[in-house]
């Protein structure tokens, strides 16, 4: 094998083991120096968006479901 293809293949395996790693990472918290308008807004955003998804959330109804299969 040589060097250029073994160096690419590290590389390629660095990428992808960085990249596994940081999918699998706590999410970012939000600075502490938020001001207290700035939550109260996102406060009543987060409302509006709760509301707005239970509105437009369909309803499957109560009927038993029958599924059908055929192998």
């Amino acid at each position: 094998m040589s060097k250029k293809r073994l160096s690419i293949l590290l590389v390629s395996l660095l990428l992808m083991a960085s990249m596994l790693l940081s999918a699998c990472g706590a999410a970012a918290t939000p600075a502490a120096t938020a001001t207290e308008a700035q939550t109260q807004l996102q406060t009543e955003a987060t409302t509006e968006v709760a509301t707005e998804t239970a509105v437009a959330t369909p309803s499957c109804g109560t009927d038993p479901v029958v599924l059908n299969a055929y192998f």
